[in-house]
């Protein structure tokens, strides 16, 4: 009698600091996500009472709903048997999310999930209440004396031994992290564990702000170079390449509706920026300035589920996480830029050369007057550049640029001075078009038509040939960028 009596007594004791824990397991962080939000363990309660239905992922959450009648139970000194075996069932889908996918939904509102993000860092909330919750299981155990006291501190010991292994763990980790990776996986000093690998590599903020009219010059050193695309992400709004200074630009215009131009920079550029691959699946960011001084300096890892064998879909990811006072410097500040649209004729022969510059990747064109366009249109199936802006032959007025398809199908209208796309031209007529040689063009006409407001725009392109007129439509006009 008395061996049951201390049995019965221990399972009391051992509920009361199960409770404990459990309490406290709510006031600290249970996980950081992706997304950069922590929930502590009160949120993750109060969030998943009501909302924990809606994924299976979520369920875990329900076993709070159990626990505490176990304890209130275990107190009383009776032996609860099914609230503890469905606590112990739902308590184990928290272990999944350890070594699983398992993502969150950070937005309570929004049951779609699209907001939902993965869980990137484990806290010791989540951790406490697994242990809160293993110490009923043993309690409940002792108090249906299925085990020994002897079996019970055995068990007991046991459960000690992972919360050790984690916090050595952090402690390793931590000591591993640079700046920015404590600040993005470990946000909160009561965070175990991150789930992310640690690149180990240097990091410095950005020291100083960079002004708005500042090039950057873009060297991609070592395995980069063969990884990059030409593409909007693979380089910041305004950059420095091949000693030519490059804006971006997005256009309604279709074909060249994301494009770079080189324009005249009254000044050299300031800076630099040096990517790097010093590891696997890492790239190293470092920013100098004209003194060679390293204003920031930061490491990122490409997603492995974004790689294929050749190394395509990295490039989307090279720009993305950078400091926007990196990303988007370089860039003029300005008003946007109206594009002229008047009526005009032109007949003067322009030049215009596709640039063979060996990179499956890259699609340039040459104006006239040395300036580059280059289009990004980037097929990943084909995995290389693709584009249906393919003109023939250029015509010239005083402030027009007009690029044509070989096929007389299609037209594309660009300022002159500036080289931004105005306007593109279709028409209808393919089958029955005439067949024209290039120096049978005699000129084009463009009409501007004048209309009101929400009215459709019926300005239309005439090109005069020897052998008849061929109207083109306009398919769109762009009026300012």
């Amino acid at each position: 009698m008395s061996k049951s009596i201390s049995q019965q007594q221990l399972a009391v004791r051992m509920a009361m600091i199960s409770l404990v824990l459990w309490i406290v397991s709510l006031g600290l962080v249970g996980f950081s996500f992706d997304s950069g939000t922590t929930f502590c363990g009160v949120e993750i309660l109060l969030w998943g009472l009501f909302f924990g239905w809606s994924s299976v992922d979520y369920l875990t959450v329900y076993s709070n709903i159990f626990y505490l009648p176990t304890v209130l139970m275990l107190s009383a000194g009776k032996k609860p048997t099914t609230s503890v075996v469905f606590m112990a069932l739902l308590g184990v889908l928290l272990l999944f999310s350890v070594f699983g996918t398992i993502k969150i939904n950070t937005d309570p509102t929004n049951l779609g999930g699209s907001s939902s993000s993965p869980v990137i860092s484990w806290g010791w909330g989540a951790f406490l209440l697994l242990f809160a919750q293993s110490l009923i299981v043993v309690s409940a155990l002792l108090a249906h004396q299925k085990i020994s006291v002897k079996l019970s501190y055995i068990l007991t010991g046991l459960l000690i031994l992972p919360i050790t292994g984690i916090g050595t763990f952090s402690a390793y980790q931590r000591n591993q992290a640079n700046d920015w990776e404590m600040a993005y996986y470990f946000p909160t000093y009561d965070v175990a564990f991150t789930k992310k690998p640690l690149s180990g590599l240097p990091y410095k903020a950005l020291t100083e702000k960079l002004p708005d009219n500042a090039g950057i010059d873009i060297q991609f050193i070592g395995n980069v170079t063969p990884l990059i695309a030409e593409n909007d992400a693979a380089y910041p709004r305004s950059y420095w390449q091949n000693g030519r200074f490059w804006h971006q630009y997005h256009s309604r215009i279709y074909d060249i509706n994301h494009f770079a131009i080189t324009i005249d920079n009254e000044q050299a550029p300031h800076y630099r920026m040096i990517i790097s691959n010093p590891k696997p699946n890492y790239y190293l960011y470092t920013l100098y300035n004209d003194e060679n001084i390293i204003l920031y300096q930061q490491a990122f890892t490409v997603p492995k589920e974004k790689w294929n064998n050749n190394g395509y879909y990295v490039q989307p990811y090279l720009f993305r996480e950078i400091p926007d006072d990196v990303r988007y410097r370089g860039y003029r500040y300005r008003e946007n830029q109206k594009l002229l649209w008047q009526s005009e004729t032109g007949a003067e022969t322009c030049f215009i050369k596709k640039i063979d510059t060996g990179n499956p990747n890259t699609i340039i064109w040459q104006w006239e007057n040395q300036q580059l366009l280059r289009l990004f249109a980037y097929d990943k199936d084909q995995k290389r550049a693709k584009t249906n802006f393919s003109p023939k032959w250029t015509l010239c007025s005083q402030h027009y640029r007009l690029a044509i398809t070989a096929s007389f199908h299609s037209a594309w209208l660009f300022e002159r001075k500036s080289g931004l796309p105005v306007a593109s031209f279709y028409s209808h007529h393919k089958k029955t078009a005439p067949n024209i040689q290039k120096d049978e063009i005699k000129q084009f006409e463009l009409i501007v038509v004048e209309k009101k407001k929400n009215e459709e725009d019926k300005s239309y392109l005439v090109l005069h040939t020897d052998k008849g007129d061929i109207k083109l439509r306009l398919l769109k006009r762009q009026g300012e960028l």
